[in-house]
């Protein structure tokens, strides 16, 4: 545009120059002067000085439109991507051409240098998109690599970040992907995490899910400023929107608006010092420079203005500077929902990140799904909660790698014991009616259940709860919290019942008396607090209602109540007798204490009286318990490999020389383990023992004599409990493996980090058969090492059940692979992948097999024969977690770790990349993947992508006589929260209704469902817990 006048038509005076023809795109910041470079489809770069709105210069026309360009950080070049897929590499200051090069042959959008500047990335459009990375050395580009990962998609947006050496990108379809450039390699979003970014322009990410509105993917711009504190969007409508960095409160996150533009935003930076945002848009050709007014103070502007000069840059004739605009009228805060004047969301960022990461508002796997062409549900009535009840019937599972004496008899002759975050309560008596033990359960904790009287329990965690209940209803008498911090180590009632005493887990163990008469939710009152010592305490015990006796390693007190609060003594027995104490019970006036050399001490109140050496002092003394007439302790000893001892030993007071001993394995001939950890003589007779295990049983011993004597022997006369267990008595033994069998409705399968196979009967609540995972492919036993811990090729992570129902398939940790007949015979073991073996499925003909391993890699072979296929598939950036089949058996859909959703042509062996669009339509034999289209409703609105372990689709509808939208499935979900949750299948809306199951203390890691749907199961990690759930329809 120019200006001249009439007289002197010759006098022309330029007033604006701009680009012209197709939109404009690119735009690149100088890192250290108010300049900066545009182009567009003129095929013309501008240098522009956005201090006096003045264009600089301008450089020759390039062959074709240019879309994008960028400044390297030393401000010598700048890397420049036109229309064709060409690439050139300019002298920033001179302007010369320095080199061109054909990169692709479509188009590219977005160019960076590294921080470094040694290095340029791209992607092209047009096709499914790989990383290009080109090395710079001395002016020139020199070694050219390619990353693939698997993008869906054309390459819209990339950022770097500040080591030079990874790289974050989004693609059109919705895609999140990191790559590393030294690996070449794409890597899980989790490992790259912590990294600081040198700039962020992508449209998806943990740190931008705050900038949609609703469900509408309307922005198409983003730009970070230098100091990190706010970030700019541009939308397709023109408007450009300010938020707090980060901007992580999805849908409900304060911002301000800025109209002005006509078409959409195509490209926003910040100048080097944050004083101006620039803005281009595409039809507009319009190049906007927006005033900031934080970039001194450094403060969020949603309470101060916002000044824009709004310049359209080509002004260059200055006879009046615009006036700053109205804010009312242009610098509008928008609020969404409720009008909060403060977003409380955004002042719980800290919080929020912590459960967060990349897995956005843009779900990583979003651009590999599609809308089925044929769908028809109903919008409103597949959100609400499925008409169903989820009732909690039975758990097979006993917390015995840490905990001792936590086996109890109830005066009705039900017993009590603690499993995952439950206290249960079993009946041994069989049922008449359905020849099965019935358990009840109390379901208040939150957290692991580790320690109870008869009947209060307390729980692990910040905060613990103790909880005073009875025992036949469930009912909460007295509830006592605020008082712990780190949980509960022991708990004990006085002899009237009407105090108890309570010992935290925090460095000093924290001991507290209350006075629980009172009633009510809120009752038990505090009488009195002291502290034990660091010494670990190992057991409490009351001989009366004022005095009782703590004792642990190298820790023994005896106290007594008053009106003075508590006092205490110590005393220790008699050399060479060890002073550390596992156990303690009370006879009469005297205190029997169980040490770790196998010696029964016996204190007469704070003095030292006696001493019993029954076992040898190599052999700790685990459990007391004592009558009337009698008591016993228990000890356990692995003489060898080969065998485990236990010695059970009866004393009778008056005959002090007349020891009744035997081997606890002539009783329980088929226990995995017989290390005693709880003892317990029979109510009713004096004729019962009750024992648990550390091999998860609970049994009943009887002896045919109408009272324990000198010569009685025992046998096992009921089997209460048989669960997973933790043979090293450490953390991290998890169950995974959970699978039903097809051809039997009542049987379905576990196995876990304890070594075993174990079937299951749903109707009799009791598991049929066991066998340990040990052997090699010769046969051969393989032995765990010294402190107990076995071999990673005997732990079971998942199963496969073939559809005959004659092959059990297991995966392990280390990635063997073998395969079970009905009756628990090895057939086949061979070590299949590099890394744990993940999850297995079966075609619908069971001709072939899946596999997904931890190595990245899905193998797939034929099926009995065990022959691999083709080589295997390599695309997924992670560990796989879930793979499913279509139901002609041609295609297979997979999870990683890495929250991607693939597809695979199976006649092929090949990736799908527009799988999306190819099988939009195609029926799953099963659905057990966390991401894809018809789950996108169960994930909660901030949650790691890693929260949800399984999600489970039934096998039948709710009613297969209903008209849709009734005739839905329901699709079952298990979580790192250890919660249950149940949905209407598919499940597309957030916010979907569930109904929730809770009772786990551990994550979950599998889940699946009965034949006929009518009971769900789920497995919890180190709760080695298996919860049979009862699923009741309403209507």
């Amino acid at each position: 545009m120019y200006h001249a006048p009439l007289k002197n038509v010759q006098n022309l005076k330029l007033l604006l120059d701009c680009h012209y023809g197709g939109e404009v795109w690119g735009i690149a910041a100088s890192r250290n002067s108010q300049t900066i470079i545009t182009c567009g489809g003129d095929g013309v770069l501008r240098q522009w000085d956005i201090n006096q709105y003045t264009l600089v210069k301008c450089s020759s026309p390039f062959e074709n439109d240019i879309r994008a360009v960028d400044w390297s950080s030393d401000g010598k070049y700048l890397a420049v991507g036109d229309v064709r897929g060409c690439i050139y590499l300019k002298n920033s200051k001179a302007g010369s051409l320095k080199q061109s090069t054909q990169g692709k042959t479509f188009w590219i959008e977005d160019i960076k240098f590294s921080p470094d500047s040694t290095k340029i990335a791209f992607g092209a459009h047009g096709t499914q998109s790989q990383v290009e990375v080109w090395e710079i050395e001395g002016g020139k580009f020199s070694k050219q690599s390619s990353i693939n990962i698997s993008l869906n998609s054309s390459l819209i947006k990339l950022d770097w970040a500040m080591d030079s050496i990874h790289i974050v990108v989004n693609s059109s379809t919705y895609e999140l992907k990191f790559a590393n450039v030294q690996s070449l390699k794409d890597v899980p979003g989790p490992q790259v995490k912590e990294l600081d970014w040198y700039t962020w322009t992508c449209l998806f990410g943990f740190n931008v899910q705050g900038i949609y509105k609703k469900d509408e993917y309307s922005v198409t711009a983003v730009c970070v400023d230098n100091q990190r504190q706010i970030l700019a969007t541009g939308e397709y409508n023109g408007i450009i929107n300010l938020y707090q960095y980060p901007a992580v409160c999805q849908f409900n996150q304060i911002h301000k608006e800025y109209p002005g533009h006509a078409n959409a935003i195509t490209r926003m930076r910040f100048s080097f010092d944050d004083s101006k945002l620039i803005s281009t848009s595409g039809m507009d050709r319009g190049i906007f420079i927006w005033k900031t007014d934080w970039s001194k103070s450094m403060r969020m502007p949603m309470e101060n203005s916002m000044r824009i000069l709004m310049i359209q840059l080509l002004y260059q004739f200055h006879r009046k500077r615009l006036e700053d605009l109205d804010l009312d009228k242009y610098g509008k805060v928008r609020r969404r929902d409720n009008q909060f004047e403060k977003n409380e969301d955004q002042q719980n960022y800290n919080d929020q990140n912590e459960k967060g990461d990349e897995f956005t508002i843009i779900r990583p796997w979003m651009g590999a799904i599609k809308e089925p062409s044929n769908y028809y549900k109903d919008p409103l009535n597949q959100n609400k909660q499925p008409l169903v009840e989820l009732t909690l019937e039975y758990v097979h599972g006993y917390r015995s790698k840490d905990c001792r004496n936590n086996v109890k008899y109830l005066k009705r002759g039900q017993i009590v014991y603690n499993a995952a975050a439950l206290a249960v309560v079993l009946d041994p008596n069989p049922n008449p009616n359905t020849n099965s033990n019935a358990q009840r359960f109390f379901n208040h904790h939150t957290e692991d259940v580790v320690m109870f009287g008869c009947v209060a329990t307390g729980q692990l965690g910040a905060n613990p709860c103790i909880y005073i209940w009875e025992s036949n209803t469930q009912a909460i008498i007295c509830s006592i919290r605020g008082y712990f911090t780190k949980g509960i180590l022991q708990l004990a009632f006085n002899d009237s019942g009407d105090k108890l005493a309570a010992i935290g887990m925090d460095d000093c163990h924290q001991l507290c008396i209350f006075d629980i008469i009172s009633k009510s939710l809120t009752g038990g009152t505090l009488l009195v607090k002291d502290q034990i010592g660091k010494d670990i305490v190992t057991d409490i015990k009351w001989k009366n209602d004022s005095e009782f006796v703590t004792c642990g390693l190298n820790h023994l007190k005896f106290w007594k109540l008053g009106h003075g609060g508590l006092t205490y003594s110590k005393a220790y027995p008699q050399k060479p007798l060890s002073y550390k104490y596992l156990c303690a019970a009370v006879n009469n006036e005297d205190y029997l204490l169980g040490a770790v050399d196998g010696s029964l001490q016996i204190f007469s109140g704070a003095k030292f009286t006696a001493y019993y050496q029954y076992l040898e002092a190599n052999r700790s003394l685990e459990a007391i318990s004592v009558s009337k007439d009698l008591y016993l302790y228990s000890s356990s000893l692995v003489f060898s490999s080969e065998e485990l001892i236990l010695r059970l030993s009866l004393q009778i007071p008056r005959l002090t020389n007349s020891v009744l001993s035997f081997k606890l394995s002539e009783c329980m001939r088929n226990s995995l383990g017989l290390e005693v950890k709880s003892i317990s003589l029979g109510l009713s007779d004096q004729k019962t023992l009750l024992i648990s295990t550390n091999a998860g049983d609970i049994v009943e011993l009887v002896t045919k004599d109408a009272k324990i004597n000198i010569n009685s022997k025992f046998a096992v006369s009921k089997t209460l409990m048989k669960s997973h267990c933790s043979p090293n008595k450490r953390s991290l033994n998890e169950i995974w493996g959970l699978a039903i069998n097809p051809q039997d409705s009542d049987q379905y399968y576990t196995c876990g980090d304890d070594g075993t196979l174990r079937s299951w009967s749903i109707s009799q609540k009791k598991m049929l058969n066991c066998i340990k995972t040990n052997l090699d492919v010769n046969g051969a036993e393989i032995k765990q090492d010294e402190v107990g811990e076995l071999p990673d090729n005997t732990k079971g992570r998942c199963i496969a059940v073939s559809l005959d129902g004659i092959s059990i398939c297991v995966g392990f940790k280390d990635g063997t692979f073998r395969i079970y007949d009905k009756e628990f015979k090895q057939k086949y073991v061979n070590r299949l992948a590099k890394e744990w073996i993940s999850d297995i499925k079966f075609s619908h003909d069971q001709s072939w097999i899946a596999i997904g391993s931890h190595d990245n890699s899905i193998y797939i072979y034929s099926f009995p024969d065990m022959k691999q296929r083709y080589k295997p598939l390599k695309k997924h950036s992670s560990y796989i977690t879930h793979i499913d089949f279509s139901i002609d058996g041609n295609h297979l859909h997979s999870n990683c770790g890495g929250y991607e959703l693939l597809f695979w042509e199976l006649q092929t062996g090949k990736q799908l990349p527009n799988g999306a669009n190819q099988l939009r339509d195609e029926k799953w034999l099963t659905w057990t993947t966390p991401y894809g289209w018809p789950v996108q409703g169960i994930w909660p609105d901030i949650q790691d992508g890693s929260d949800i372990n399984a999600a489970v689709r039934s096998n039948k509808t709710y009613n297969e006589k209903d008209k849709p939208p009734d005739n839905y499935h329901l699709i079952a979900t298990g979580d790192d929260n250890s919660q249950i949750k149940v949905f209407r299948y598919p499940c597309v809306k957030k916010e979907s209704a569930y109904i929730l199951g809770k009772g786990h203390s551990s994550h979950i890691t599998n889940i699946a469902w009965s034949m006929e749907d009518h009971y769900l199961f789920s497995i919890g990690g180190e709760d080695n817990s298996i919860f049979q759930w009862k699923i009741s329809k309403l209507r």
